[in-house]
């Protein structure tokens, strides 16, 4: 997916964090990926642990984030010393 704009950007994390979605709540661990800031994304339903769902890459620019890069691959969390899982 590609979102262009500070609006179009908005508007998908407002509904993707929404229950509508149905994985939020999520949480965040930060982490970094090529010498640039990340975090792992878990989420989950209820009151079940949260599970490694994607790790998102942001690319800086002079302190304005000029994108996010998402790679949706839960097996890539070990490689960067990710938990399995995150308590609820």
């Amino acid at each position: 997916m590609r979102y262009s704009g500070h609006d179009a950007v908005v508007e998908f994390f407002a509904w993707a964090w929404s229950p509508a979605a149905g994985l939020a709540p999520f949480r965040l661990l930060t982490t970094s990926a090529n010498g640039q800031p990340a975090f792992a994304l878990y989420g989950g339903q209820d009151n079940a642990a949260r599970v490694p769902l994607a790790i998102k890459v942001i690319d800086l620019q002079g302190g304005t984030v000029r994108g996010i890069t998402g790679f949706v691959l839960p097996a890539l969390f070990p490689r960067f010393g990710l938990p399995a899982s995150l308590p609820t």
